[in-house]
């Protein structure tokens, strides 16, 4: 079973192997257990409003209930599915997958960017 620190610990180390200081994540806590920067608007993790992918670390990591939320009306997202399908498309090389890692035992993916 992973615990937080296991996880930052990777995160930690994949991000110095990828010489990256910031972590794409509304998983906010994670990113400061990893001693990462999240990008600028996502300090609020699940409540944040997470920017468009023109600004992509080389590191990602998501959980069951990134983009689950609309901003800022903190409703259920309609696009959700569409969303992560660009996450996953931009973070395509898997480096964890975590089940029951997060809020409400969601699974948490560790990935690397696959474009440039």
């Amino acid at each position: 079973m992973f615990l937080l620190w296991d996880v930052a610990e990777v995160v930690r180390a994949e991000a110095q192997r990828l010489n990256e200081d910031t972590l794409w994540t509304q998983d906010t806590y994670l990113a400061v257990e990893a001693g990462l920067k999240v990008p600028c608007g996502m300090e609020m993790g699940p409540f944040s409003k997470p920017q468009p992918m023109t600004f992509a670390p080389k590191l990602a990591a998501w959980s069951g209930y990134t983009f689950a939320l609309r901003y800022p009306m903190l409703s259920p997202t309609s696009d959700r599915a569409q969303k992560l399908q660009e996450l996953q498309h931009v973070y395509a090389l898997q480096i964890l997958d975590v089940p029951r890692f997060g809020q409400g035992g969601t699974q948490l993916t560790v990935a690397e960017r696959s474009e440039p």
